[in-house]
């Protein structure tokens, strides 16, 4: 499944809304744009969205924090 698939599932069951999935989706791109110019494509894809779901697990662990 891709990133934008997983999005618009996330979207469909109401995890996330519309706008967070756009932010998501240009941070993964963001961040595989820079890997990719350092090493091969599924490296970078595989790199980039490993950094995305460490951002997620953060944010989700900050805000049961707050709670």
């Amino acid at each position: 499944m891709s990133l934008r698939d997983c999005l618009a599932s996330a979207v469909a069951q109401g995890a996330i809304n519309s706008r967070q999935a756009d932010e998501l989706h240009r941070y993964y791109e963001a961040r595989f744009n820079t890997k990719r110019t350092a090493m091969p494509e599924r490296e970078a894809m595989a790199a980039a969205r490993d950094e995305v779901a460490a951002a997620l697990r953060a944010d989700a662990k900050e805000m049961r924090r707050q709670v």
